[in-house]
């Protein structure tokens, strides 16, 4: 008896000793949590995560496919579907989440650009939240391609990896799978973005995504050089992490053992990269645009006018997204004192009009890179450009 007063007299002084614990943490990713939002205890992140999910009537598909993905402060992009399941698995109640428009949550996770239209989430109707959308969707896909792109090229080079300004050369086979693997991804960023694409048939959506996926290698090519390798005009991105440099196209195609002519191969491709180079880059330095016209861009670029084959019912989404994505972007300019709207208008079309001529000469291009050996019939590269 006396030896069990002792313990307890022991632990009395151990807790009287003891700082109380008032962190509160966060019960979807384990981040430190403010209060309680929406009846649980959550961090600022989260709750503006689950606020858009109710508000927007969001629905998501787990990555995995298992249902069961990680949720941590780390990783708490990776699956949105599991993240959300989640919330509601720890107790978040969506009736709480209020529908008032002007009720504002802070949300650190949307001030990764540090752009001012990017400190607050505002309550806005699903038609309205377009660019918004697009942005969230493509920052998921950009760090999924990247995290591919790494291992793929940590795999085949070894030891031998070299970086510049931390990115990677790449070489054609390399560009075959880092494609591969960012094709599943795109395929989720395209039906998340634009859920209209659900109601097409095989071929009309094979037609969007790879017009979509072309036209985004010429486009991020040269507007991700100038970003990664600013004053440096002989670099294009081939991939969300790995380029081609104009001076080293050798390297590019060093693991191409039957080319049947390399000197002829190399000279079309570095004019074909010198050429889109050229044509955008004196835009994109002029206009400087800004992360929201950026998505704008991405949006047209998947719902072309100029979509040729295109059936009647691709075309009139093309043309509702077409509307949809210039009244956002009207409104952006609206609310960040944007005068010279039309001039702004004028600089995104030049560009697309700019990548259309670019998706033709690569068209051309490709059939040239065939007769060469350089690509074949059966490369995901080939398919998707053809």
């Amino acid at each position: 008896h006396s030896s069990n007063l002792s313990i307890l007299a022991h632990s009395l002084v151990d807790r009287m000793n003891c700082p109380r614990q008032l962190t509160r943490i966060c019960r979807i990713c384990t981040a430190q949590a403010d209060s309680a939002h929406f009846g649980v205890d959550a961090c600022r992140a989260c709750a503006a995560f689950f606020k858009r999910t109710v508000q927007l009537a969001k629905k998501y598909i787990c990555r995995q496919s298992t249902g069961n993905c990680n949720v941590g402060k780390e990783v708490r992009h990776t699956c949105r579907r599991c993240r959300y399941a989640k919330c509601l698995a720890v107790g978040m109640k969506p009736e709480s989440v209020p529908t008032a428009a002007n009720y504002v949550v802070r949300d650190p996770d949307w001030n990764e650009k540090k752009s001012p239209e990017s400190l607050y989430f505002e309550a806005r109707s699903p038609q309205s939240d377009l660019l918004e959308n697009i942005t969230e969707q493509y920052r998921s896909l950009e760090q999924l391609a990247m995290r591919s792109d790494e291992h793929l090229m940590t795999e085949a080079f070894g030891d031998r990896l070299q970086r510049k300004n931390g990115h990677i050369p790449s070489t054609i086979g390399l560009l075959n799978q880092c494609m591969r693997g960012c094709h599943q991804p795109t395929i989720h960023f395209i039906t998340n973005c634009f859920p209209e694409i659900a109601n097409f048939n095989e071929e009309e959506k094979w037609l969007v995504i790879k017009n979509f996926v072309t036209s985004r290698f010429i486009f991020d090519g040269v507007h991700k050089a100038q970003k990664y390798f600013p004053g440096n005009e002989k670099i294009f991105m081939v991939t969300f992490h790995t380029f081609v440099d104009f001076d080293n196209i050798e390297f590019y195609l060093s693991d191409m053992d039957d080319i049947y002519d390399k000197n002829d191969a190399v000279r079309i491709i570095r004019e074909a990269i010198k050429c889109t180079s050229d044509w955008l880059e004196p835009l994109l330095t002029n206009a400087v645009i800004d992360e929201t016209e950026q998505m704008a861009i991405y949006g047209l670029l998947c719902w072309p006018s100029y979509l040729s084959n295109a059936s009647p019912r691709v075309m009139e989404v093309c043309y509702q997204y077409h509307l949809r994505i210039f009244q956002e972007l009207q409104d952006h300019y609206r609310r960040t004192g944007v005068s010279e709207y039309s001039s702004r208008v004028s600089n995104i079309t030049s560009m697309l009009l700019c990548v259309q001529a670019a998706i033709q000469r690569l068209k051309e291009d490709m059939q040239i890179y065939r007769l060469l050996d350089v690509h074949n019939e059966h490369e995901l590269v080939y398919n998707v450009v053809q």
